[in-house]
């Protein structure tokens, strides 16, 4: 009969979102890269979305550099909510291609990293991870929570390790499988007065007000 329970059974965690990537390049080898994301997250159904009232933003911005047409490397800082609460993060990326063999590397660390094989130009495998996850608001599928369950999220975050292989069909068009593992991070109740987020980093033991244990 707990009112949190019933709304974590009944209603599914829905996301809907938008997000666009700037490049920039200053010259033949330096550039500027800014990945920003809004999403709106929560226990609704897509023609209810409209009542959803908490947005997430996330944005990384990252300096690089080309040296090659093998190789590409830079360094940033993130906003993001991939852990499940929001956290600062310094991150890194390293794009790399073998000169001389099928291999290479696709990393943007700590969001995904995958070493790629390349079988011609129309196959490729990838083994990697990819870090996934955000916060979302509970209590908005057709009712509001009473208080004090009114200003609830849930903070999810996976860790997916994964083989993945891409086939090119036409032009841009590919087609992608993909089989893995996934483990459950985070799946935590924390209570986040008028939507305004905090962050732990990683280190803050401030307490949850649910702590779940879910199987992988």
């Amino acid at each position: 009969n707990h009112p949190l329970l019933q709304t974590l059974q009944s209603n599914n965690l829905t996301t809907v979102g938008l997000n666009s990537t700037i490049f920039k390049p200053l010259n033949e080898t330096n550039f500027i890269l800014v990945q920003v994301a809004a999403d709106m997250n929560g226990d609704f159904s897509i023609p209810e979305f409209q009542e959803v009232n908490t947005i997430k933003n996330s944005v990384a911005a990252i300096w690089g550099k080309r040296p090659s047409d093998y190789k590409q490397w830079g360094i940033g800082i993130s906003r993001t909510f991939r852990a499940g609460e929001m956290n600062y993060v310094p991150i890194l990326l390293f794009n790399w291609t073998s000169p001389t063999t099928p291999w290479g590397t696709e990393i943007l660390f700590p969001a995904r990293g995958h070493v790629r094989y390349t079988f011609n130009r129309q196959n490729m495998a990838f083994f990697g991870f990819e870090l996934e996850g955000n916060s979302y608001r509970i209590g908005n599928q057709n009712r509001e929570l009473a208080a004090p369950y009114n200003d609830l999220q849930i903070r999810r975050s996976e860790l997916r390790f994964r083989f993945m292989w891409q086939r090119q069909l036409v032009g841009f068009i590919w087609v992608a499988l993909e089989a893995g593992y996934r483990i459950n991070y985070s799946f935590n109740v924390d209570r986040v007065p008028g939507g305004k987020d905090f962050s732990r980093f990683f280190v803050l033991d401030d307490p949850f007000v649910m702590e779940n244990a879910l199987t992988n």
